[in-house]
């Protein structure tokens, strides 16, 4: 009824009805002190949250109250447990959420407020304060706050920019690693911040680490509990990264009192809600995988509980989720990523560097492209932006130094031999990704393309700061390496890609027969044998100069290749019916020279695969030794 109460007269729109509802408020804290900083109740909360707007008001009596009112719930707070951190807590929860949610935020106003609550603390001579710390506690917290007021108005200026939005926010979050209650908050801010964005994956990953920050609090809290996780590494076969979860034991023991008087999350009860949230963003993001290793967490908890409602929902989405990854199989697809490069001094900061992009989808290069030049064009000017989209190295001083410049670039996740072997599903290859790469064709002539013979290849692979999918859709590259290859090794790799992939198609069960056909035709079609039958041909011919274990690794790769297009071509016989065909026929403009002669080409794909096969074979056995 109290809390009803006060929450209306806060409420009604009169100068009279606020101020006498934060009269009431002090009577009530002066009252009952043990109601709002003993015990586990969120009425500290709800009041703190009730109030601190009124330090934004233009009217001085309403702004008086408010300050005077925050100024006796920290003194109170201090009194009570000889510290202000609940309060600084409940206060910087409150101004966050305001700031961001509001905007007609006016920061001197609220800057005067919090100078004014300041002002009390050096001039109140109660005993139960003076001669302590709590004059300078008090003061830290106003100027926190005033911080706090600040970043968020700062972020608000750059909402338009969602990278830069979010790479803010999560340096306030990171900032507040040593209060458990406020990075939640801040965790809380990001995570629904992308579920309105539809990015459920990085809203997932927000709300795994806050469940890791809760558990690595919780199992100190509830020594001896075996049931709920044993610390943030629980997770770890969630989020990889939850690993900066982690607490000193020092930390742990200066807030604990705090955590378990604070309630709210920080019970059993709370972190199972917060990992039950993470099931449903991490289902939305199609992370089905995730969701079977969080519930190995949440599953014992029930079972201590002997919660069986709760278990039937556990085991009925379990089995929708694991039907989810069968039927999903070759068909989902979880981000593109793209190389972003910032050049120029309008950047600022960014000037230099490099950062990967991660996009829903099969986005195209063009939509990206278009995004940033409508969004950077806007923000410098016309004919201030302009987007490189070469590959090549940038050199910085041949650029326009009053542009923007950014370099956009399309990468794919880069695994290396033992990492290809271990990841062997489409979610092992699309998630904890670190390392990318990108191809740049060129020649020693300075072309980007010419002939076999000439046709060299740059790979740079890229490793960012963190794993994606993360709490941010783009992360910084630390760090980058170049691999060149030859044309021999250009070749190698280019056959060695075509058995790779007929192998998996074939592998695939059930098999999905347009993408066979497909692999078929990029492998063994006449309008596009010139690639292999040309590799062969260059390097493999009479005259090539090519290195002997090169030589050797080529001819394997094509063994491996006819092997994998024979099964390729049985398994598509079993596939196709009588009415498909003629789609199998092929109709090319001019015949296929062979061996000198030219040869009649519109058979169906065995017989014409058979020519390829000849040729092909003749060359990998040695004919032409």
């Amino acid at each position: 009824f109290v809390s009803t109460l006060v929450t209306v007269l806060l409420r009604t729109p009169s100068e009279r009805a606020s101020v006498h509802g934060m009269a009431l408020v002090r009577a009530l804290a002066q009252e009952f002190p043990a109601m709002l900083f003993s015990g586990q109740t969120d009425y500290l909360s709800s009041l703190t949250h009730e109030v601190l707007p009124f330090l934004n008001s233009t009217l001085a009596a309403v702004r008086g109250a408010a300050a005077a009112t925050l100024y006796l719930l920290v003194k109170l707070n201090h009194v009570a447990v000889r510290n202000v951190s609940r309060m600084q807590v409940a206060a910087t929860i409150a101004l966050s959420k305001f700031v961001g949610g509001s905007a007609r935020a006016q920061p001197a106003l609220i800057h005067r407020g919090l100078a004014t609550i300041a002002a009390y603390a050096r001039r109140d001579t109660d005993r139960r304060v003076a001669g302590s710390p709590f004059v300078a506690e008090v003061a830290a917290m106003s100027e926190r706050l005033y911080t706090i007021m600040r970043d968020t108005l700062t972020m608000q200026e750059h909402k338009d920019d969602e990278a830069l939005y979010v790479d803010m926010q999560y340096r306030i979050a990171k900032g507040y690693s040593h209060s458990p209650s406020l990075r939640v908050a801040w965790l809380e801010n990001m995570a629904n911040f992308h579920s309105g964005k539809g990015h459920h994956a990085e809203s997932a990953v927000c709300t795994v680490h806050i469940a890791a920050i809760v558990a690595e609090f919780l199992h100190v809290l509830l020594a001896g509990n075996a049931a709920i996780p044993q610390g943030a590494a629980a997770f770890a076969a969630v989020a990889p990264t939850v690993h900066l979860e982690r607490a000193p034991k020092e930390l742990v023991a200066q807030v604990a009192d705090d955590l378990r008087a604070e309630g709210g999350i920080w019970t059993e009860e709370g972190l199972l809600k917060i990992m039950e949230h993470a099931v449903k963003e991490l289902k939305k993001g199609e992370l089905y995988e995730h969701v079977n290793a969080l519930y190995k967490l949440i599953l014992p908890m029930y079972e201590k509980a002997r919660n069986f409602e709760r278990m039937v929902i556990a085991y009925t989405t379990l089995a929708g989720n694991n039907q989810q990854i069968i039927s999903t199989t070759g068909k989902r697809i979880l981000g593109s990523y793209f190389r972003v490069g910032f050049y120029g001094r309008r950047f600022g900061e960014m000037d230099g560097q490099e950062f990967i992009y991660k996009e829903p989808k099969v986005t195209p290069l063009a939509s990206i492209s278009l995004r940033l030049q409508e969004h950077y064009g806007a923000r410098f000017g016309p004919g201030l932006f302009d987007i490189i989209m070469d590959s090549s190295k940038v050199d910085a001083a041949k650029l326009d130094p009053n542009k923007a410049h950014i370099q956009l670039t399309h990468v794919v996740p880069y695994f290396d031999a033992h990492e290809r072997k271990a990841r062997t599903t489409y979610f092992e290859r699309n998630t904890a990704l670190a390392r990318f790469i990108f191809e740049t064709p060129f020649t020693k002539s300075g072309k980007a393309h010419g002939g076999m013979k000439e046709q060299h290849k740059r790979k740079t692979i890229l490793t960012v700061t963190s794993t994606f999918p993360y709490m941010k859709k783009r992360l910084l590259v630390a760090s980058s390496r170049e691999l060149v290859l030859s044309p021999v090794e250009v070749g190698i790799e280019e056959v060695e890609n075509k058995w790779t992939s007929l192998k998996q198609s074939v592998e695939q069960k059930p098999v999905d027969k347009k993408l066979l056909q497909m692999q078929l035709q990029g492998a063994v079609s006449v309008s596009v044998n010139a690639g292999p039958m040309e590799i062969a041909n260059v390097f493999l011919g009479p005259d090539s100069v090519a290195d002997p274990a090169l030589k050797e690794k080529l001819r394997v790769a094509f063994n491996e290749m006819l092997t994998y297009c024979g099964e390729a071509l049985a398994l598509n016989d079993t596939l196709i019916k009588q009415d498909q065909y003629e789609y199998q026929k092929v109709r090319p403009a001019r015949p296929f020279r062979l061996c000198g002669r030219s040869v009649n080409t519109s058979f169906v794909v065995f017989v014409r695969s058979l020519c390829f096969f000849l040729f092909v074979r003749s060359v990998v056995s040695g004919v032409h030794r």
